[in-house]
């Protein structure tokens, strides 16, 4: 009876010890799937490390193609790693034509398919370099891009409404100061030999310091996102100065 009393007995403190040491199990068992989910979501689309991709809600059918027979049309948010967001809108653009606002855009753009929403995560050389976008970006700026593909359109199909072509400035002599307003989508853009001119938050004025370096196409691209954000910005700044009166 003694030897049976203490069997059941050290049973009984093995049952206990296990039952104590089931939470520490659980916890290592969910971390280490936490662990592998994440490394399977971010995914190194550049092959160099420069632009990570993090499905955040799958979408359907398969990527744009880069042939300049198709464009895009997506939301967009530019935030820093520190959270705060630089801007967000709606852009269009034909993958692999150059007109993406930075290369990484184009780069994360070709992985996805239409409806899905992702994060790219884009080192300063798939962003905005060494230069930065003064004043809002500052050089050598990792970025990510919360992005929504809205649709992806055959170009022949979709002449491009949602994206209204640059008007050819009208004929005058060039001088080093020559100064042409161009109007893109209702809004007007003064341009010069350096560039569009940019209308800060305080309304002061800048420049895009790498114009002299961007292709034709990056540069229509360029004008359209400029003229929409000059006018947003000076609509506020107005908007500011009447509440200021009052």
């Amino acid at each position: 009876q003694p030897l049976l009393l203490q069997l059941q007995q050290q049973q009984l403190q093995l049952m206990v010890t296990l039952l104590q040491l089931i939470p520490g199990l659980l916890w290592l068992s969910a971390g280490e799937s936490k662990q592998h989910t994440m490394e399977e979501a971010d995914h190194d689309i550049s092959g160099d490390a420069g632009v990570f991709l993090r499905t955040l809600r799958p979408g359907k059918g398969e990527p744009p193609r880069t042939d300049g027979k198709q464009r895009v049309k997506l939301k967009y948010a530019v935030r820093r790693l520190s959270g705060d967001v630089l801007e967000s809108g709606e852009i269009s653009f034909s993958p692999g034509s150059g007109q993406a606002p930075v290369r990484g855009l184009d780069v994360g753009v070709r992985a996805m398919s239409r409806g899905e929403t992702a994060e790219l995560t884009l080192r300063a050389d798939y962003a905005y370099g060494s230069e930065g976008r003064p004043p809002d970006i500052p050089p050598h700026a990792t970025l990510i891009f919360a992005v929504e593909l809205l649709e992806i359109v055959d170009i022949t199909e979709t002449p491009g409404d949602d994206c209204p072509a640059l008007p050819a400035p009208t004929a005058q002599p060039e001088t080093e100061d020559a100064v042409h307003t161009l109007e893109v989508g209702g809004a007007k853009v003064k341009v010069d030999k350096l560039g569009p001119m940019v209308v800060n938050a305080d309304g002061s004025l800048s420049r895009i310091t790498n114009w002299l370096e961007m292709s034709e196409a990056e540069r229509q691209t360029t004008l359209r996102v400029i003229g929409k954000r000059n006018q947003q910005r000076l609509t506020a700044l107005q908007a500011a100065g009447a509440e200021a009166s009052t």
